[in-house]
């Protein structure tokens, strides 16, 4: 059954049979919650490779045809400080031990619930030797009731 339920929100968040992103990440209007993303699994696929850098991080409304960049007064990236620094990486992702990801999503206390947003990444990955692999990723961010 709650199969079921994903998929149906999927549904309303828009056509997103095409788009292989993970989630559905579930938040209430007003909450700000830490995502963590792991690519142990992709890193088992490359040895020696481990994640470098975040060289993109956007929010995407999906409620916009076609999908564009989101308000940042609706869901942003926040650094959990009260006032937020300079950012030195897009959107305050942090990587973890090399190979994982880590954000602090924030979400307007106005927010409809029923509103989709998809945060985007593009991840590097770099070995001892210097070589680099790129990897793009998403999350499907659907806000519920509170």
């Amino acid at each position: 059954m709650n199969q079921m339920l994903v998929d149906s929100r999927r549904q309303m968040c828009g056509p997103l049979s095409s788009c292989n992103c993970l989630g559905p990440f579930e938040m209430r209007p007003g909450e700000t919650q830490p995502l963590q993303i792991d690519f142990t699994g992709y890193l088992g696929t490359v040895p020696g490779f481990s994640l470098s850098a975040i060289e993109e991080a956007e929010v995407l409304d999906l409620f916009k045809n076609p999908p564009a960049p989101a308000a940042a007064t609706d869901i942003a990236l926040v650094s959990g400080l009260t006032v937020d620094p300079p950012v030195h990486q897009p959107g305050f992702v942090n990587i973890v031990e090399g190979k994982a990801v880590e954000v602090l999503v924030w979400t307007s206390p106005d927010l409809p619930v029923g509103r989709c947003f998809r945060i985007d990444f593009l991840l590097a990955f770099v070995d001892c030797s210097g070589r680099k692999l790129s990897l793009r990723e998403c999350m499907i961010v659907y806000i519920v009731s509170t």
